[in-house]
């Protein structure tokens, strides 16, 4: 097996995240919040409801439903594969140092 045939890590596919069933324990008010900031800005929800910025961005981390969500989580896992690619690299190099 090649070192990069080894390396090979399964396609990432985010798909939106339904916020009702992954938070836990929502308010009625807190479902109506997220479900406003799925489709207005957090200075729009913050007109529309009072709430304050920021505790409408601390309930979206809290229901994993943050604007950049996708993104972010595209991010790590990308580092991730970087990581594992980096890590099989040396490891490779020093198996090869080894043998000679």
């Amino acid at each position: 097996m090649s070192a990069q045939t080894a390396l090979k890590l399964p396609a990432n596919h985010t798909a939106p995240i339904p916020i009702a069933t992954t938070a836990p324990k929502l308010t009625f008010e807190e479902r109506r919040i997220l479900k406003l900031l799925g489709k207005h800005t957090y200075d729009e929800v913050h007109q529309r409801t009072g709430w304050s910025r920021g505790k409408i961005y601390n309930l979206a981390i809290r229901a994993s439903a943050r604007k950049t969500e996708n993104r972010i989580r595209e991010r790590h896992q990308e580092r991730k594969r970087r990581q594992l690619e980096s890590h099989a690299l040396h490891l490779f190099s020093r198996l090869a140092y080894a043998n000679h």
